[in-house]
């Protein structure tokens, strides 16, 4: 009995050094492919947000581009000749179809492109051109205004 005195806590020892020996590179991958998800995660969110910053970068000169039209209209107010006409009309159908691009492959493209209390710019530049861009204009803010409370929120 004395010889397995000291034998038994030594071999107990010894085969659960044994074991996390074993166990330890499992543990170890176990760590690095939490930890490999958690950075992917981090990353999608980053490219996520990088887009949405290049889309209110976007949307932002866009909406420049909108009301500097708005004040040259608004400044030929009265003065609009054909050929003028001709040109404003060219310049805000392809505002408008930028925008339309810009949010085309996002949750906004529905708001952008749906009507308000009737008024739809296809309709409203034949009578009145200058309240068609205004109302562009003014949808666009609101786009712009939904991307930031959307961002807001979620931070």
């Amino acid at each position: 009995m004395n010889e397995l005195t000291w034998q038994i806590p030594l071999g107990v020892f010894g085969s659960i050094v044994l074991v996390r020996l074993i166990l330890a590179p499992y543990w170890l991958y176990k760590e690095k492919v939490k930890e490999i998800n958690r950075l992917s995660a981090l990353m999608g969110n980053k490219d996520e947000s990088r887009e949405k910053r290049q889309l209110k970068l976007d949307l932002g000169k866009l909406l420049l581009d909108g009301k500097e039209i708005l004040m040259d209209l608004e400044k030929m107010d009265g003065q609009l000749d054909a050929s003028g006409a001709v040109r404003a009309e060219l310049q805000f159908e392809i505002w408008y179809k930028d925008v339309s691009k810009s949010l085309q492959n996002t949750d906004f493209h529905r708001l952008w492109s749906e009507k308000k209390e009737g008024v739809d710019y296809r309709t409203a530049k034949k009578s009145d051109f200058v309240e068609a861009c205004r109302y562009g204009v003014r949808r666009l803010e609101y786009v712009m205004q939904l991307i930031s409370d959307r961002e807001g929120s979620q931070t």
